[in-house]
């Protein structure tokens, strides 16, 4: 190995640690997030929330561009459409299911979305799948079904399970925009994140504003509830800065894999914080669910090396 190659590896290791620290730190901020809008649940309706969480990251996306003296996109390409819209569904699919559920079970169910980005890559654009994809996919939905064991009848669809079948359509939207973001790479990060944040918030305030929200929010809110509110959009902004840092530096599987965690700093705010307590077959769905991710994330990475 000559000293060029050998200060090549070091460099890429150093990178690694640096992108595994920041995606560490974004698991714990997402975390945080998710805890914080759990607890609102009870005080706010769930798309206030969802708009709450993403206006600040609007306001923040915005001066960021007036700083580097670029403009908004507006119009865009159907790509960015697509991964702005179908982001705003995730976003309100993710707080409905935060609200709903516990903090545990929504992660897990949502961090399904590789899975779903591997199909949708196989169906839409023809790429190859491999069997073990379908086997972690079928694990994955098994682990679902142990979490609230539904019954798909429209009892069901309309009692407890409902928000289990948001959380996976929720899921689902996000590795749609996930595919439509990789279309967006000739644009610049700053201005497709204020575009996208831009149709969350204007999506997010019509859904609460037909539903009620704002008037049950009533103008006198709470001074708790605003610091909540603010906390939660400062956590998931920053959450988002970290992951984009880490998932640009670093070994991406590596990063998704670390990503993971985030559902364990949930775990420990459900037991401890909102006093949550799983069942067997609960916590055996959630740990399903994890194993079925990590093992599709580490094969389809093994199938790019080589």
């Amino acid at each position: 190995m000559t000293a060029h190659d050998a200060a090549l590896l070091q460099n890429t290791a150093s990178l690694n640690r640096r992108a595994a620290t920041e995606m560490f730190f974004a698991a714990f901020a997402f975390s945080v997030m998710n805890c914080v809008a759990h607890g609102l649940g009870g005080v706010l309706p769930w798309p206030v929330i969802a708009c709450g969480r993403i206006a600040l990251t609007l306001v923040f996306a915005l001066a960021v561009l007036w700083r580097l003296g670029r403009k908004p996109i507006v119009v865009g390409t159907p790509a960015l459409w697509c991964r702005s819209l179908a982001g705003s569904c995730g976003l309100l699919f993710t707080f409905y299911s935060l609200t709903h559920l516990s903090i545990t079970e929504a992660s897990a169910i949502i961090a399904t979305n590789p899975l779903w980005l591997v199909v949708i890559l196989a169906v839409v654009f023809r790429e190859p799948i491999h069997a073990r994809t379908w086997f972690c996919m079928a694990l994955a939905l098994f682990g679902v079904w142990l979490i609230k064991r539904p019954s798909f009848s429209l009892d069901a669809l309309a009692g407890d399970s409902f928000p289990v079948f948001v959380a996976l359509a929720g899921a689902f939207v996000i590795a749609v925009a996930k595919v439509a973001l990789s279309r967006c790479g000739d644009l610049p990060a700053t201005a497709v994140v204020a575009h996208y944040a831009a149709c969350a918030t204007i999506v997010s305030a019509a859904l609460a504003f037909a539903l009620g929200g704002w008037t049950q929010s009533g103008p006198a809110l709470a001074a708790s509830a605003w610091v909540g509110l603010a906390a939660m959009g400062v956590a998931g902004t920053f959450g988002q800065y970290f992951m984009t840092r880490a998932y640009g530096r670093g070994y991406a599987p590596m990063v998704a894999l670390i990503g993971l965690v985030h559902i364990v700093f949930g775990a420990a705010y459900d037991v401890f914080i909102w006093g949550h307590a799983f069942d067997r077959w609960t916590a055996i769905g959630i740990t399903t669910i994890v194993a079925a991710v990590a093992f599709s994330v580490t094969a389809n990475a093994g199938r790019a090396k080589a």
